[in-house]
């Protein structure tokens, strides 16, 4: 499963910038948006490094259902997020520089 999943972040990488390049790219030099928030699916892991390389800041939020371990996409985005997001005060020991704010 885990290798199909990351296999179809993939393959929707060049639909990505594709998109990126029609839509996003003038959105952001008209609205010049400054944060991307991310709140689990692993493909945004690909987004938000791209984002991260044009100087946005990354806000992630952890997934409510986790309570002792971690997530496939919050070990990655415990490293890239500007800000790591978690509502279950247990997992404090395991990412410790996350922000606890509760259930959202």
């Amino acid at each position: 499963k885990k290798k199909y999943s990351l296999w179809q972040s993939l393959l929707s990488f060049p639909k990505f910038l594709l998109f990126l390049t029609k839509h996003f790219v003038s959105a952001m030099i008209k609205h010049r948006f400054k944060y991307v928030i991310s709140t689990g699916p692993g493909i945004s892991i690909f987004f938000c490094i791209l984002f991260k390389l044009m100087g946005k800041k990354i806000i992630h939020l952890e997934t409510w259902s986790r309570f002792y371990s971690k997530s496939n996409t919050g070990r990655w985005m415990y490293h890239i997020a500007d800000y790591f997001y978690i509502q279950n005060e247990s997992l404090k020991t395991i990412y410790p520089k996350a922000i606890y704010v509760g259930r959202l």
